[in-house]
């Protein structure tokens, strides 16, 4: 076949790309690819009466940022789907080694009935099975695709839909809809399955925010031969018919550039044996990878046979006309290619670009590579059911078929885990004060993400003095004198990526920088030292002000390391929010002389030393910004790898009259399963537990798994002269039904309203 692409030694081809901008983002390689482990899904019944399980499930896998959490399908007769935690990822042989995650929304059927509507109008098609091809995690929404499986006829003319996050609702379904159209692409088998984000960078090159995408299923005369993807907005579902699309990259049967069904040859990507069932777009990279399998053998239609001699032979009396393939993993009738391999297909984003703005056909670029996958517990029948990126942490997740056989009938996925190895540009957030004299000297603190050691300032386009990169997150820096007006903070990383926050800044009229200010101290102490893996850590922060002047808008931030896993705070003042591995305490404001003090509480993960650093800021300017950070080290020795900790959180309360209701959720941040265990409530004249509290009632959990979050737990008291100014304490656990690693922060407390 002319332009037919072989694959050699892993690499498929390099096509010149535009000399734009993004030409500097890294095309990644497979060392790119950092395996981190794996963890399994649960076994077990999540729907009764029918059976809601993930044996033989895996499928239209993706990332929940709102939980960090996976949405995926189980099995695939019911195609329900549910969602799941993601505990840590552990790299072993032993497959009983592996954590498990725990099922935090039981399965349902998010299309409410409506996924075989996928004809003309919404009517009911006829192909054997209608599975779900994918999901993404848009906003509030999920936005899901399905598709026809045997759509000889080609009546499937709708794909895309969206429901809530909440599985359990109902009624917020919508669709299906109509994306794209034959003056696009042949069919909707091009673009009914898989989907990623595009990153932010990209998505003004790319004229859209999303990649949809489908290939190589049934009836091959529909669908792409070889992996599919086209530009689209899901914000235009529902709102225009048909959503417009732009391919990006497509093989119709008449353009086959990566090989035809049926193919003989060994060195072809595509014979009709492979498989595409996820779709990433890692930022920082002009990489669009694909995930999938494909078969390294000689093609053969016909029943799969484990004897080798019987291979091409019409060895089936019973189908005297079928021949016979040697496949020892695959005894069913279809396409054969034995050995399989776990596939994973590159291309550059500049590639797709060419074909999103005209300068070639969707089937006129081809991969840069193709790598194959191995995990250290694999399948012998190997397939990719789905991935899934997080872009904050630069992890991709890959649903292999059938990776976990806890018994004979048992085909359950297991989920991968890699981290992409590949620096992100800077962002910049805000910057703390946000004005100041044109004469320059005023200290300030920038927030953001992606700060490396040895990263530059310029403000209005000139350098700042006095750079300090605290964290990661945060740079204080001295600002230079400039004309009155509002200009840009710009950050260099020393790999020359720069992020920007325009209007960032204002000098105003009048003056140097005075003789005032505020001056924020912060300190930081962990205890015990030495501590323990699995063991309690506790942080004590404080902040100060020695003025002279007071302090407004004080904000601490703690980002903590990977080795520690945060469990809860509590401080004297202000209020705090936890995210991921961060706290972030906003204390307001501080008197001259003023102070505030936070207790946050963590659980080692890995032995060694473990720093941990605090920064402080304010509106005001900082005559002395050398002591806006502290850092506290500990030494963390071996101790409990596997524990229970549990800890909890009050939701804000509500009065009505002089009834208070109050909404806990305790949550078991080990990673061992907690059994049977109380909740008492307290009346405190203070946040600090003590045996003279009011005991007011108690909560019974059955069970809590790691890494769960219990529902709400659901508290009422009475508010009356006698307590007013009192906190409500929740006690997590106090007659030590449950055995814990750490049990400092059993505790959560918060102030009755007045």
């Amino acid at each position: 076949m002319k332009n037919r692409l072989t694959v050699t030694a892993g690499i498929l081809g390099i096509l010149s790309a535009a000399a734009i901008s993004l030409a500097a983002e890294k095309r990644l390689s497979q060392s790119d690819l950092e395996y981190l482990g794996a963890f399994r899904v649960p076994q077990g019944d999540y729907g009764s009466p029918q059976y809601s399980g993930f044996n033989y499930g895996g499928t239209a896998l993706t990332y929940n940022p709102n939980r960090n959490s996976l949405f995926l399908v189980g099995m695939p007769w019911y195609q329900l789907t549910a969602e799941i935690s993601i505990p840590q990822p552990v790299i072993s042989t032993d497959i009983g080694r592996l954590n498990t995650a725990t099922v935090l929304q039981p399965f349902a059927d998010v299309t409410e009935g409506n996924r075989s509507n996928l004809g003309a109008g919404g009517t009911t098609v006829e192909t054997s099975g209608t599975p779900l091809g994918g999901f993404l995690v848009w906003g509030d929404k999920l936005v899901g695709t399905a598709y026809g499986y045997y759509d000889a006829g080609w009546t499937v003319v709708l794909s895309h839909f969206t429901s809530g996050l909440n599985l359990s609702a109902s009624g917020d379904f919508r669709g299906m809809y109509q994306v794209g159209d034959t003056s696009a692409v042949p069919n909707p088998a091009f673009i009914d399955g898989y989907m990623t984000e595009i990153p932010a960078q990209w998505r003004s090159r790319f004229g859209g925010p999303a990649l949809t995408g489908n290939c190589c299923i049934s009836i091959i005369s529909r669908t792409s031969s070889g992996p599919a993807a086209s530009v689209f907005d899901p914000d235009k579902l529902g709102v225009e018919t048909p959503v417009p699309i732009a391919p990006a990259v497509g093989y119709p049967i008449d353009h086959a550039t990566l090989g035809s069904w049926g193919d003989p040859g060994t060195d072809i990507l595509y014979n009709g044996s492979m498989a595409i069932h996820g779709m990433v777009f890692p930022s920082g990279s002009r990489s669009v990878l694909f995930f999938g399998r494909r078969g390294k053998g000689e093609f053969c239609y016909g029943f799969g046979v484990s004897d080798p001699s019987q291979h091409g032979t019409y060895c089936n009396p019973s189908y005297p006309t079928v021949m016979c393939c040697y496949d020892p993993v695959n005894d069913a009738k279809g396409t054969h290619s034995y050995p399989y391999v776990f596939l994973v297909v590159a291309y550059d984003a500049l590639d797709l670009l060419s074909v999103v703005n005209g300068q070639k056909q969707m089937w006129d670029i081809v991969p840069y590579a193709a790598w194959e996958l191995t995990f250290p517990v694999a399948n012998d029948n190997p397939d990719i059911l789905g991935a899934a990126y997080d872009p904050s942490t630069q992890r991709i997740y890959v649903a292999e078929a059938g990776g976990d056989r806890p018994d004979a009938y048992a085909y359950m996925p297991l989920i991968h885990v890699y981290h992409v190895n590949v620096d992100l540009p800077p962002t910049v957030a805000s910057v703390t004060p946000s004005r100041g004299p044109q004469a320059g000297g005023t200290r300030v603190s920038i927030s953001g993400t992606g700060f490396v050691a040895g990263a530059t300032v310029s403000i209005g386009g000139t350098a700042a003095s006095d750079v300090a990169v605290v964290n990661s997150t945060s740079i204080s820096a001295t600002t230079p004198p400039h004309s009155a007006g509002t200009v840009s903070v710009d950050i260099l990383n020393p790999d020359g990526q720069m992020g920007s926050l325009a209007a960032g800044y204002t000098y105003e009229g009048g003056g140097g920088g005075g003789g005032g200010g505020a001056d924020l101290s912060a300190s930081v102490h962990g205890d015990p030292d030495p501590s323990s893996v699995g063991g309690c850590l506790t942080y004590t922060i404080g902040v100060g002000n020695a003025g002279p002047d007071a302090a407004t808008s004080v904000l601490l931030t703690d980002v903590l390391p990977s080795s520690l896993q945060l469990s809860s705070a509590s401080t004297s003042r202000g209020s705090f929010t936890l995210a991921g591995n961060t706290f972030s305490w906003d204390i307001g404001s501080l008197t001259t002389g003023g102070s505030a003090t936070a207790n946050v509480a963590v659980r080692p993960l890995a032995a060694g030393t473990t720093g941990n650093s605090v920064s402080v800021t304010g509106e005001q300017n900082d005559p002395n910004a050398d002591n806006n950070s502290a850092t506290a080290s500990v030494t963390v020795g071996g101790g409990l790898v596997d524990s229970v900790d549990l800890t909890a959180a009050w939701g804000k309360l509500k009065k009505s009259g002089r009834k208070i209701t109050g909404r806990l959720r305790v949550r078991n941040s080990g990673n061992v399963g907690a059994g049977r265990f109380t909740v008492k409530y307290y009346d405190s004249p203070d946040a600090t537990p003590s045996s003279d509290d009011k005991y007011l009632t108690s909560s019974t959990l059955t069970q809590l798994g790691p890494g769960a979050t219990s529902k709400n737990l659901v508290v009422r008291c009475r508010a009356s002269k006698k307590n007013a100014g009192h906190y409500l304490i929740a006690s997590v656990d106090p007659d030590n039904q449950v055995v814990e690693g750490c049990e400092t922060n059993n505790h959560a407390a918060v102030l009755l309203p007045k």
